[in-house]
């Protein structure tokens, strides 16, 4: 895999949800996302789903998958499904992130695939509740994010 920046550039005056709708017809956009080999397969207005394919890399000391791993996708699907309802203009930062271990994430199960959906909008927060499945479709994980809308840069 070769290493590249983030290749996804939102236009000015592009929704969030155009620009996931972009980002799942491009699939892999570079940066962190591909380092985790991390895709969205699925967006909706206030949803997106992601799903890692795992490979050694991924795994911690006792073999399993890390738990960092985990939190990137719970990060990752709730900030995407709040970008899906954010303005032309907008941007997100990431202000809080929980998560729960629920299970072992174990690497043989070849996949991780994150649901996040908004619940929460207040203001300029908005709060996005995210379940992690492995390949089996067992939960591991259950987090939130939340994230604060930036306004439009002059």
């Amino acid at each position: 895999m070769t290493e590249s920046a983030v290749s996804l550039l939102r236009e000015p005056d592009e929704t969030g949800f155009e620009l996931a709708e972009r980002w799942l017809e491009m699939r892999n956009v570079g940066g962190f996302f591909d380092r985790l080999r991390a895709v969205p397969v699925e967006v909706g207005q206030g949803r997106m789903v992601m799903r890692c394919a795992l490979d050694h890399g991924h795994t911690n000391l006792a073999g399993l998958v890390h738990g960092g791993v985990t939190a990137a996708l719970v990060d990752m699907a709730g900030s995407g499904a709040a970008m899906t309802l954010i303005a032309p203009g907008e941007g997100l930062l990431t202000a809080d992130l929980s998560i729960r271990y629920l299970a072992p994430g174990k690497l043989n199960y070849q996949t991780l695939t994150a649901e996040g959906q908004v619940s929460e909008r207040m203001g300029s927060k908005m709060i996005a509740l995210v379940t992690v499945r492995d390949g089996t479709n067992e939960v591991i994980a259950q987090g939130s994010v939340c994230v604060v809308v930036r306004p439009p840069r002059d």
